[in-house]
């Protein structure tokens, strides 16, 4: 087994909902792996095809995960927009955040057995067509689209967000906890620390300059960040990725 970790972007009708299907295929003789999965607002739904599991819905995470396997490898999983998945298996999301739950729990009439029964070339294409015919039926709230986009942007407050959108600063928040699982703040911080970290990665000695220009305080406050969301240092997290 063979592939690595590999992203495909989503059909039109599925674009205001999933920001990608992706795959991570690896074989037993390629030795253990650690990873460091960091939060990105996001909600996941994955299907473990070397352990013939059950697919689990995997909640917006508001603190890094590492993921130690010492066996193969073959995943195949789609990653919603924050708000997307809320709309597609209808459900509020803060019930999702950091918890990991079986698909079957919660959308039991979302058909995935055609998608493992399916020749592997096929499978994701098969996972296309079943959320697309839910997609049909459903929308992602714009207020939140909007406000996600504006966040992902940097460089603006949470209160003129909700001025640009026309409602109080607690409603956009209640709306975000329904549907992303969390509150505008806490997105906007996971957007801050990803810039951040990737500007590191071009700019490792850097560390006051990446800080400021990715809108934090000071280095410190970078650093306190990058600690409670990622669970280490930016240097710490630097050294992983060596």
């Amino acid at each position: 087994m063979s592939g690595g970790y590999r992203e495909l972007a989503p059909p039109p009708i599925l674009a205001p909902f999933v920001e990608c299907f992706w795959t991570h295929r690896a074989a037993a003789d390629e030795g253990p792996s650690r990873v460091r999965v960091l939060p990105d607002g996001c909600i996941d739904i994955l299907i473990d095809l070397e352990a013939q599991a059950d697919p689990r819905v995997v909640g917006a995470m508001t603190r890094a995960q590492v993921i130690e396997t010492s066996s193969a490898i073959d995943l195949l999983a789609v990653r919603f927009r924050p708000g997307g998945a809320a709309a597609i298996l209808g459900l509020p999301a803060h019930e999702l955040t950091d918890r990991t739950v079986p698909l079957a729990d919660l959308a039991p009439s979302l058909a995935w057995h055609p998608v493992v029964d399916a020749p592997p070339a096929q499978r994701i294409e098969r996972w296309m067509t079943s959320l697309a015919e839910r997609a049909r039926e459903r929308t992602v709230d714009p207020r939140v689209a909007a406000a996600r986009r504006r966040l992902d942007r940097g460089g603006v407050s949470i209160d003129h967000v909700a001025s640009e959108l026309n409602v109080t600063r607690q409603h956009l928040s209640r709306l975000f906890r329904s549907q992303v699982g969390f509150g505008p703040k806490q997105l906007q911080r996971i957007y801050r620390l990803q810039a951040a970290l990737v500007m590191l990665e071009k700019r490792p000695t850097d560390l006051v300059g990446v800080a400021l220009a990715s809108g934090y305080a000071d280095q410190p406050h970078f650093c306190l960040d990058c600690r409670e969301l990622a669970g280490v240092s930016p240097t710490e997290w630097l050294r992983e990725r060596d």
